[in-house]
């Protein structure tokens, strides 16, 4: 159990791996909720061997698409997208600045009589998608959150993470924290951690054979 002050858990899945490691623990697979959804760590991570599973979050324009089933798929032989009813959208603009990252913009010259236009684009000019020129290992990674094995990890996640969270939440009561300043909270917090560490010790073992235990740590 670790104490931060940190606003949100994006910049700590690294960290997170990288404190295993130092008392002798090397994962091989990671598994963690959205709010730590950090491309460059997941990258970076995937990139010393070890297995990623985070979900991460759709565009707003990704999930208005999958609602209308539109997808555009990227033919790099002509270096293009083909629509779902198989017109182009072709390459306008390089290195389009957005959020940082370069894009390439592709637009369609076609919608003009398209029967699906009206769910697709507003725009009179046509459609536009936005190609990122890195991009190509979030596109693949997002695609493998499509399927069964990584929603089956994301489950499992669920099942050995919400639990005792969940619980020691609950025993913390209406008041979750007495105490003020990091390091205080910190010790407040181990406290609680190893109260539900023995209680789970009681119910996983013969609570004689852990008595037993108990006393050999003195």
């Amino acid at each position: 159990m670790d104490v931060t002050d940190h606003p949100n858990d994006f910049d700590d899945l690294q960290p997170n791996v990288s404190s295993l490691k130092e008392v002798g623990i090397e994962p091989s697979e990671v598994l963690a909720d959205a709010g730590y959804a950090n491309e460059e760590q997941g990258r970076a991570l995937e990139g010393q061997g070890i297995s990623v599973y985070v979900p991460f979050p759709e565009s707003g324009q990704e999930r208005k698409d999958g609602k209308a089933g539109l997808h555009f798929a990227y033919d790099e032989a002509h270096d293009r997208f083909v629509c779902p009813e198989g017109r182009h959208l072709v390459p306008v603009q390089r290195d389009c600045l957005k959020r940082g990252k370069k894009y390439d913009k592709y637009q369609c010259g076609q919608c003009e009589g398209c029967p699906r236009r009206d769910a697709c684009t507003s725009s009179r000019k046509g459609r536009i998608v936005y190609r990122r020129q890195d991009g190509q290992w979030l596109a693949d990674y997002k695609a493998r959150m499509k399927s069964k094995p990584f929603k089956e990890k994301l489950g499992e996640r669920k099942k050995y993470v919400e639990h005792p969270f969940g619980t020691i939440k609950y025993r913390m009561g209406q008041i979750p924290l007495l105490l003020r300043g990091r390091e205080k909270v910190q010790a407040e917090i181990d406290l609680h951690a190893t109260c539900y560490n023995l209680k789970r010790l009681l119910h996983a073992d013969n609570r004689r054979n852990f008595l037993s235990k108990v006393l050999c740590w003195g």
